[in-house]
């Protein structure tokens, strides 16, 4: 029989019911997610957040306002389109971003100033080693500053007083800076930090913190009782558990990270259990389920309790009072925040009766955080943290839903442990392994460090740690009062101990605590949304995965790394060597610029083998084709104008110097900040922090230092 080839027609005709199947399953798809809608919320929110600091420019408050009023109208009409809905929540982001720079608003300091008189209340104590502190002083009145700069806070360092708490009224006099500007265009802007604490300006004291009895407000009377408390607790524990490991215990319990050495950093680092000092979920997770788990099991050991009164919910009430003492103990945090909010979300469903879900807790969690604190969709704890979070809860999620294989009435008990127990470490396995991965992405992109081995150490840690150190410190604790905390912290002593052992035999493997360049933000954020397409979306939708890995990789390749690096006072200056390394023109200056540049750079040192050839007055080199030179402080009486494609000199040129493809001086970077160059073929490109950065509320524009006190002081 002939074979009669289908027309054109009867070729479009098999074509439309496919096309037609295809948008039925996209459209069956679609309407899915819609359901699931609410687990999208703090990621739309986010986005908004992150457009509202990627801008230049300060966004008008009134446009703000309409975009606010706009968002809560298109929610409230078009709640039946999602997304119109998904628009409207990136609106609120960017007006919530908007709402709370308002809200903390402070006057920057704009220059340096020698000498100012402070007086204030202490609003925070961070102890910074045995002998010095930082405080934060809410200022009741400034002296020797212009008054158009007069912070609302300040942040000082200081000598480490006894007897300093949170809410004394103070007096000193300080000499105060700016707010630190990055040492890198496009890098951590730590000013950004500090202004969302209302903290405008720095310094450090020139005379003694004098206190003058005056009674603290009462905005202060919370954390000035849980600071005491934090105090009382550190004493405690230090008397029964000697340093380090007295440091480390205190950490656990309290939060206080200051005294534990930079040798145990480094080794919990390297070996990925660094998330161990950070109160987060982990620690929420066991105080509060431990006490929910010994508040029940005590109860139903009252038969008439037990059959006549609602002790599981008597028990969730006991652990939600129990985590909320433990976060206000450990004064807050992102990490901790959402910790409790999740754990307060599924006890009180079963206060209510009702089944909490793991993924609906973090999106409530994230948008309680960033209603109050939107600035947090920018820090590291916040996004390490709801990273890893919600890789687990998407992976338990899969794991309760999977199909269930069926299991023989056959099978010996013996059998059934064998199996359990291969269930239990293949879920723990794949939870550190899934919780480490994604939190590598905003690691690497604030750090520039991975653990690779951190499943392991976690595998080996986390028995450890759940069911010696965790319990130890909860009984320690509550029987402090008693004074019965001798024998529980012997016991988290020995845990610890054991913990650091395996930390510190994880780190001495090759490529552990391994360097690598910075993300950048665009990688980060593609990467970062591929990675909620994959934990979010549960039908084919998740393919939209695969568009986002591939724009993320795109940029990576595409990233820039700048050939000249200069630091915003023109201390240092460094050039990018053939074997890609970073060399600085004078190794031992600029420490904290420099080692900045390398963690950008995925560099733990600098090129072993420096391009530059050094005098008293001069340093030179090559780059790319291109001369440079670099006049030290000490070359300004001579005057002198040596040869060079590029000048960068340390001090003023005053207009001298002229001619050359580019020059820089120490003006240059008092108006600009910091400074990367790129050698191109179409010539010398410069980049500046103060245009990364644009003009907004906590940046400034420079202006001369002040050398003295213009008025008079109060008398200390």
């Amino acid at each position: 029989m002939a074979l009669v080839e289908p027309d054109s027609t009867q070729r479009g005709s098999v074509k439309e019911p496919r096309l037609q199947a295809f948008t039925d399953r996209l459209a069956n798809d679609v309407a899915q997610e819609a359901n699931r809608m609410s687990l999208w919320l703090p990621v739309l929110l986010t986005i908004g957040i992150w457009s509202y600091f990627a801008l230049r420019t300060e966004p008008s408050g009134a446009l703000c306002l309409t975009l606010g009023a706009a968002a809560v109208w298109s929610a409230l009409k078009f709640r039946e389109r999602k997304l119109a809905l998904a628009i409207a929540l990136t609106f609120a982001g960017f007006a919530l971003a908007k709402a709370r720079s308002e809200w903390v608003q402070t006057p920057v300091i704009a220059g340096y100033v020698a000498s100012a008189a402070l007086e204030g209340y202490i609003a925070d104590i961070e102890n910074n080693g045995k002998s010095r502190s930082v405080i934060v002083i809410e200022t009741t009145s400034v002296l020797g500053l212009p008054p158009s700069e007069r912070p609302r806070r300040i942040r000082l360092t200081t000598k480490r007083l006894p007897g300093l708490k949170i809410g004394d009224h103070v007096r000193t006099e300080a000499a105060l800076t700016p707010l630190p500007r990055p040492v890198m265009p496009g890098g951590f802007d730590y000013a950004r930090h500090l202004y969302f604490q209302s903290i405008g300006g720095m310094g450090r004291t020139t005379s003694e913190l004098v206190k003058d009895g005056k009674p603290p407000p009462p905005k202060f009377w919370v954390r000035r009782l849980f600071h005491d408390i934090r105090d009382a607790i550190g004493v405690r524990i230090r008397a029964v558990v000697p340093d380090p490991l007295g440091a480390f215990a205190e950490a656990i319990i309290t939060g206080e990270r200051a005294s534990i050495p930079r040798a145990m950093n480094e080794s919990l680092q390297a070996s990925g259990l660094f998330h161990v000092l950070s109160i987060s979920g982990l620690h929420m997770s066991l105080v509060a389920g431990g006490v929910f788990f010994f508040a029940r099991a005590g109860l139903a050991a009252s038969s008439r309790l037990a059959l006549n009164y609602p002790i599981k919910k008597w028990s969730a009430a006991a652990a939600l009072l129990i985590g909320l003492f433990y976060m206000l103990l450990a004064d807050g945090g992102p990490a901790t925040e959402r910790s409790y909010i999740m754990i307060a979300v599924m006890f009180f469903a079963i206060l209510v009766d009702r089944r909490a879900i793991s993924l609906q807790n973090l999106s409530l969690a994230a948008l309680v955080i960033l209603c109050l604190s939107p600035e947090q969709a920018l820090s590291a704890g916040f996004q390490m943290s709801f990273m890893a979070v919600m890789g687990i809860a998407a992976f338990f999620e899969w794991w309760s839903n999977r199909p269930k294989e069926q299991v023989f009435i056959k099978q010996s008990r013996m059998q059934r442990l064998v199996r359990k127990t291969a269930s239990i470490a293949f879920a723990a396995v794949a939870t550190s392994l899934i919780a480490g991965s994604l939190s590598s992405i905003p690691a690497l992109h604030h750090f520039g460090r991975v653990a690779p081995f951190s499943v392991v150490a976690n595998t080996i840690a986390m028995p450890i740690i759940s069911f010696l150190i965790m319990p130890a410190a909860l009984v320690g604790t509550l029987t402090m009062p008693f004074g019965l905390e001798t024998m529980p912290y012997r016991l988290m002593e020995f845990g610890l101990a054991l913990l650091m052992q395996v930390s510190d035999w994880v780190a001495t493997w090759q490529y552990s605590g391994a360097v690598l360049p910075l993300l950048s933000s665009e990688t980060a954020v593609f990467l970062s949304l591929a990675c909620a397409a994959i934990c979010l979306l549960q039908t084919r939708l998740k393919f939209v995965a695969v568009p986002l890995l591939a724009i993320s990789m795109s940029t990576l390749m595409f990233q820039k790394r700048p050939d000249i690096l200069i630091e915003e006072r023109a201390g240092n200056v460094a050039v990018r060597t053939e074997n890609g390394l970073i060399a600085p023109a004078l190794p031992k200056s600029t420490r904290f610029a420099l080692k900045q540049w390398l963690v950008n750079d995925g560099a733990d040192t600098p090129s072993p083998t420096s391009p530059w050839i050094c005098t008293e007055t001069l340093c030179a080199t090559l780059t790319k084709g291109k001369s440079v030179a670099y006049l030290l402080r000490k070359a300004e009486p001579a005057g002198s104008c040596p040869s060079a494609d590029i000048l960068i000199a340390e001090f003023p040129l005053r207009r001298r110097c002229k001619g050359k493809e580019m020059t820089i001086d120490r003006f240059d970077v008092w108006r600009e900040g910091a400074l990367a160059l790129f050698v191109t073929n179409g010539g010398i490109v410069k980049e500046s922090a103060a245009a990364k950065r644009g003009l907004r509320p906590w940046t400034y524009q420079p202006r001369a230092q002040i050398r003295k006190l213009a008025t008079a002081t109060p008398a200390l």
